[in-house]
């Protein structure tokens, strides 16, 4: 179980500093990308090198796990146990902290799927369908497109009387924008993985930043199909206008119209923008290599180069109760062989500090270590410490 934890606690902190990075790396370069004037369906693309970073980092934690029997072994005794068949009474704080972080993460996750789920069945259940993907709700609100899996497109009734049927099309082609690029999907993936990670900061930016891309690249793509740039301009301050703020959707996950009207007004007056996809890419790839070396785990015991070895079964040796009693620390440095089955045998004492105080309790221990099978025998080395509390 401590192996477990000590396993979770590891790949927790490791992809933690990861995703930081990642999302620290990001926001520069997309800052350099709007100051450069770059498209915003341009930068939006970059976003893939989130989830692309996120599987270098999964690849590098992984590595922990396979490398696990590389990572010395602690026994901690406390110095008032009096005997080795009395069990220790030492606060596990590692085990409480990670207990504190799932539980968190759990409501978290829990509390965003349960919002999702009830928000969208009170808009539907509210919306008169008209086709498969567009829904006319009864309630007054901002035109959007909810839904992340199958997302659909909601209009308030009350535009239809309001808006000329040029400007319902333009409407309704923004929101059909986001259901193709399954933007709510998107937006659901990085609450998701914010409730995993709720400790990490600049949650909010990150949020707003995916929102913000979204929405303008809808403008650009609205803009290229309609070719309306002074009518969808007119359109956008007809809604800020109509709206009144309870009436806007604050949901991550229901991609409105209504976000940031007049920036996004200014920024349909810019031309020439940057459309180089080179740049894009060439970072997409270097956020894959940096997130599979930032969780990469950094060990200084002995490597094995030429094979991974997967621990199954770890045993921690029994203090010697004699070197409990004269209050003697110290570690046993050993090397064996793991053989095809994943058994370990010709176990030999390396290094030992003092020598033959715990020779004989590490060489127990190791000796009942398991191992996944392998294909020919494997030489390795473990230093197994000895402290007391």
């Amino acid at each position: 179980m401590s192996d477990s934890i000590s396993l979770l606690s590891k790949g927790l902190l490791t992809s933690s500093i990861s995703v930081l990075i990642l999302f620290t790396l990001f926001l520069v370069m997309r800052w350099y990308l709007i100051k450069g004037n770059y498209s915003r369906s341009l930068i939006l693309s970059m976003w893939w090198a989130i989830p692309v970073g996120l599987w270098g980092c999964l690849l590098g934690v992984n590595l922990i796990g396979q490398q696990l029997m590389l990572v010395p072994i602690e026994v901690n005794v406390p110095v008032y146990q009096t005997g080795s068949a009395r069990s220790s009474m030492a606060v596990d704080w590692l085990s409480i902290l990670m207990v504190i972080w799932l539980l968190i993460a759990t409501l978290r996750m829990t509390s965003i799927i349960t919002k999702y789920f009830k928000t969208k069945h009170w808009v539907l259940s509210q919306s008169e369908r008209v086709d498969e993907h567009t829904y006319h709700c009864q309630f007054p609100t901002s035109p959007m497109a909810i839904g992340v899996f199958k997302p659909v497109v909601v209009i308030p009734k009350g535009l239809l009387t309001q808006l000329s049927t040029k400007e319902l099309k333009l409407v309704t082609l923004h929101e059909t924008i986001h259901c193709h690029r399954h933007d709510p999907l998107w937006r659901m993936a990085l609450e998701m993985l914010f409730a995993l990670y709720w400790f990490l900061p600049f949650q909010k930016r990150v949020k707003h930043a995916l929102v913000e891309d979204q929405e303008f690249a809808c403008d650009e793509q609205v803009i290229k199909q309609s070719q309306q740039k002074s009518s969808y301009a007119r359109l956008l301050l007809s809604l800020n206008i109509n709206l009144k703020p309870e009436h806007k959707p604050s949901s991550l996950w229901m991609c409105s119209a209504s976000f940031q009207l007049k920036e996004r007004i200014m920024k349909l007056n810019q031309n020439n923008l940057n459309h180089s996809k080179g740049i894009v890419l060439l970072f997409v790839m270097t956020m894959a290599a940096v997130g599979t070396v930032t969780a990469m785990p950094q060990f200084s015991a002995y490597q094995n180069n030429e094979n991974n070895l997967t621990v199954v079964r770890t045993v921690s040796p029994k203090y010697p109760l004699t070197a409990y009693q004269n209050k003697l620390t110290g570690q046993v440095e050993l090397a064996f062989t793991v053989a095809k089955d994943g058994s370990v045998k010709n176990i030999k004492v390396v290094n030992a500090q003092p020598s033959g105080v715990f020779d004989q309790a590490a060489i127990r221990a190791i000796q009942q270590w398991t191992f996944e099978p392998v294909s020919h025998e494997v030489k390795a080395q473990q230093t197994l410490q000895f402290k007391l509390d």
